[in-house]
């Protein structure tokens, strides 16, 4: 497996479709294809921007939305009676996990 320089662990050819296919659908060309190698095009540059740009917003976004649920879910929490309230928390990857919530609050 070819790795590009983009640090990516993706198989040349397959990294290359996804590229084209993009391309297809945004109407312009992210690279320009050199004798050796690619180079990234000015239209390129621009839609780089703009997606990093969309991805510190998304990222953005969910963190202010977590923020929300976590404190709606304390405000939860606290109104339910502690003789009810035993809760499980983990961490994982994808975020916080409270698997016994439902039991608990449905109870």
């Amino acid at each position: 497996m070819d790795e590009p320089h983009f640090g990516f662990r993706v198989a040349q050819p397959a990294l290359s479709r996804q590229i084209q296919v993009l391309e297809g659908e945004i109407g312009f060309k992210l690279f320009d294809r050199l004798p050796r190698g690619v180079k990234i095009s000015a239209a390129g540059k621009l839609f780089m921007e703009d997606a990093r740009r969309v991805l510190q917003q998304v990222n953005e976004s969910t963190m202010r939305a977590t923020r929300v649920l976590r404190q709606l879910f304390l405000q939860t929490l606290a109104a339910l009676p502690m003789e009810v309230v035993q809760i499980n928390v983990f961490h994982t990857s994808s975020g916080w996990s409270f698997p016994n919530i439902s039991s608990a609050i449905s109870a």
